[in-house]
């Protein structure tokens, strides 16, 4: 009887021991897949797209998207850029999660978030021949007169030509292109771009610079994106 009561013991202490461990194996893939390092390229596109046609296609708001990484500095993917009918567009970066927070953070609650072409100068030839700038000290967008102090890209009106697609499209990059989104703190904003010529073809101003121009000049064009950590941003 004894002999039976101890091999019980044994049994319930084992029982409990690997209750135990799978418990904090449990917790600790449940905290790691809170981080955006746990996660590959590949597997962050199927997520985000998995939110992208929940959001937007199940929904009626549009036909189709594509979803493509964005390369930094370092030749890394730091961002991840939605593009949806041509017509609207979400920067995303990856961040943890924390409570009501999601790991996708956009970079705007409106997927058509408007931007224009611009340059500081004229002194450098323009990738596209067929653009046209016009300085500009301020100009009218809807009603509201927004500061400019810039050569804005024009139409043949002489009119700001205001776009709502992504960048990449504008730009007509190719599905199979590399995209990148360089951080160039030094100038107050991020430069979405491509690879041309042995450089980087700036897609806000059609410039070509060199990876070090971008990094270390105040004066490059660029965008202010914001990836605020709150629930609002939730892709």
């Amino acid at each position: 009887m004894e002999k039976t009561r101890k091999n019980k013991k044994i049994v319930v202490v084992t029982v409990s021991i690997v209750l135990l461990a799978c418990l904090c194996v449990g917790i600790g893939v449940g905290a790691a897949s809170c981080n955006p390092n746990f996660y590959s390229t590949e597997q962050h596109i199927a997520r985000i797209s998995a939110r992208v046609q929940g959001r937007f296609i199940d929904t009626g708001q549009y036909e189709s998207y594509a979803v493509y990484p964005l390369y930094d500095e370092h030749d890394e993917v730091a961002h991840y850029i939605v593009e949806l009918d041509n017509t609207g567009y979400l920067y995303i970066q990856p961040q943890e999660s924390v409570a009501n927070k999601g790991m996708y953070i956009c970079h705007d609650t409106d997927e058509k978030d408007t931007w224009w072409r611009y340059r500081n100068s004229l002194s450098a030839p323009s990738y596209d021949d067929g653009l046209s700038w016009e300085w500009m000290e301020s100009f009218d967008l809807n009603g509201i007169s927004v500061y400019a102090e810039e050569y804005v890209e024009v139409d043949s009106s002489g009119a700001p030509i205001i776009r709502t697609a992504s960048h990449y499209t504008e730009a007509g990059v190719g599905a199979d292109e590399k995209r990148y989104l360089i951080d160039a703190s030094v100038s107050g904003g991020y430069v979405p771009c491509v690879k041309r010529d042995g450089a980087y073809l700036n897609l806000v101003s059609m410039e070509l610079y060199t990876l070090e121009e971008m990094l270390t000049s105040p004066d490059i064009p660029g965008v202010a994106l914001i990836f605020a950590p709150k629930a609002d941003f939730n892709l």
